[in-house]
């Protein structure tokens, strides 16, 4: 199901495992926990299951920030929202201070997007900032991500940045870029 959030009928599950997933983060010292909406239709019956299910977890969890990613269409096809636009909006509709934007720049290139533009655009919702390379998920070019990192920079952004990608080869290696 790649989440449960906006699945109509499993709330109760959704809710269970919220409460586990926020337990476990509090005991880690964890600040954030990413929500998957999972996969499911654009329509008016999911997007109010997820808007009343973000809106419960929000009020259960007013310590953690709970984060929001768009995924791309080729790699989860069918999941909820593929684009910031579209997760930016839901998180405007509740417009709760502990739910915010997890912006993958892998995601954001195989949707076709610039992801230092969507960064720009959505930055009031930006609490979390995910890297690979395009369109292979491994480590990121060096002068790529530099670009975008000094980007993210110069456009105030402090917080977390992680790499999150498949090494082309062996780990000590892929780190190279870094």
């Amino acid at each position: 199901d790649f989440g449960l959030a906006a699945l109509p009928g499993r709330a109760p599950e959704f809710r269970a495992g919220f409460r586990q997933a926020a337990d476990y983060a509090r005991e880690a010292g964890c600040a954030m926990i990413h929500v998957l909406a999972g996969l499911a239709p654009d329509d008016p019956a999911h997007e109010a299951t997820l808007l009343e299910n973000l809106d419960w977890a929000a009020a259960q969890a007013p310590d953690l920030t709970l984060l929001l990613e768009p995924m791309n269409r080729r790699d989860r096809p069918g999941y909820f929202y593929s684009r910031p636009i579209q997760t930016v909006a839901l998180l405007d509709r509740l417009g709760l201070a502990n739910l915010g934007l997890m912006l993958d720049a892998y995601h954001a290139g195989l949707e076709g997007l610039d992801p230092l533009a969507e960064a720009e655009a959505f930055l009031p919702w930006l609490r979390h900032v995910q890297i690979a390379r395009v369109p292979d998920r491994h480590e990121p070019e060096r002068e790529t991500a530099m670009i975008f990192l000094q980007g993210l920079d110069r456009l105030g952004y402090a917080g977390w940045i992680g790499a999150e990608y498949d090494p082309a080869g062996p780990t000590e290696v892929g780190l190279g870029w870094a």
